[in-house]
């Protein structure tokens, strides 16, 4: 019903500016819900899982608003948003390592190692 709306009043959006800012709240809310061990209960959010949770809606704010621009300039400076890409990465993976345990970050080290 509401899908074209965006563009009737004059935006346009690419599909993955929408992807990064779902990632960026996804991770935001995993943050907020999953604590730090799988094992520890607790009562409250510490202070380092909101800074974890801004940090992630930072990044995926970020790459949803830049889009455009990173999408074009990536392949002419690539050190430029490798401070990006990093932060994105790590974020994901302490994402991963809370709500499924550390089994699959093995999986994805031992593929990067053999990748490289």
């Amino acid at each position: 019903m509401g899908a074209g709306r965006p563009a009737r009043a004059g935006f346009n959006f690419y599909t993955e500016q929408f992807l990064a800012l779902v990632l960026g709240e996804a991770m935001a809310l995993a943050f907020l819900v999953y604590p730090g061990r799988l094992q520890t209960r607790r009562e409250r959010v510490p202070w380092w899982d909101w800074l974890l949770c801004a940090a992630a809606l930072a990044a995926g704010g970020y790459a949803a608003v830049r889009y455009p621009d990173l999408s074009t300039e990536v392949s002419m400076r690539p050190r430029d948003f490798l401070p990006l890409a990093v932060a994105l990465a790590l974020l994901v993976l302490e994402t991963t390592r809370r709500s499924t345990g550390m089994s699959l970050i093995w999986y994805t080290a031992v593929g990067v190692a053999y990748a490289s």
